[in-house]
């Protein structure tokens, strides 16, 4: 069973990367700057079989009013927010706009070719799986994250095959954690299934 991990980045700003699980080794890869990132992860997953499970970091759903007739609405909807972001403290998928749009459109042409994917919460794998926390997102910081990787190969039993080069990378680690979690039976998942579910 083949696990991949996306922290999903700007079309072209090569701020996209993948951890890919394979037995029990882990393998980075990373978009390349002035090129698509949408073409990179298709063609790093067409050869991944069916039932392969995919965690991607962005929405992959819009808040429910989006989904019905204005007419059914029996109190004020909320247009900015799903109840999975308000739970975890996500950013609204309507305020990352296309980048949403981008991760709708490759969930679905991945799960035609029969992967699963799921959206995942690589902050609260973090915020669960890490002891001392000071330093997440701030100036890239080789040596800490490095610390935490070895924490995350400890408690889930993988190995990554390389060094990490930035907190694309790093996420996109935390991104597979989830993934994996899921796989195992024991991610957690917050949010209304008929509207969006994130799981970490």
């Amino acid at each position: 069973m083949i696990m991949v991990g996306i922290d999903l980045g700007s079309q072209l700003a090569g701020t996209t990367a993948l951890a890919v699980l394979d037995g029990d080794e882990v393998v980075i890869r990373q978009s390349e700057k002035g090129k698509s990132a949408d073409d990179f992860i298709q063609n790093q997953l067409k050869e991944l079989s069916v039932g392969s499970l995919v965690g991607i970091d962005a929405p992959l759903s819009l808040p429910e009013v989006y989904s019905k007739e204005a007419l059914d609405l029996t109190e004020e909807p909320d247009f900015h927010y799903r109840e999975c972001d308000k739970k975890v403290k996500a950013m609204s998928p309507m305020f990352l706009g296309g980048l949403t749009a981008r991760a709708m459109k490759l969930a679905h042409h991945l799960q035609q070719k029969g992967l699963k994917i799921f959206e995942v919460y690589p902050k609260m794998v973090f915020q669960n799986s890490i002891q001392n926390r000071e330093g997440y997102k701030k100036k890239w910081n080789r040596i800490l994250a490095e610390e935490w990787l070895c924490e995350l190969e400890a408690k889930h039993g993988f190995k990554l095959q390389s060094g990490l080069e930035n907190w694309h990378q790093f996420d996109a680690v935390l991104a597979l954690t989830a993934t994996l979690r899921i796989y195992r039976g024991e991610a957690e998942k917050v949010g209304d299934e008929n509207e969006g579910v994130i799981y970490f």
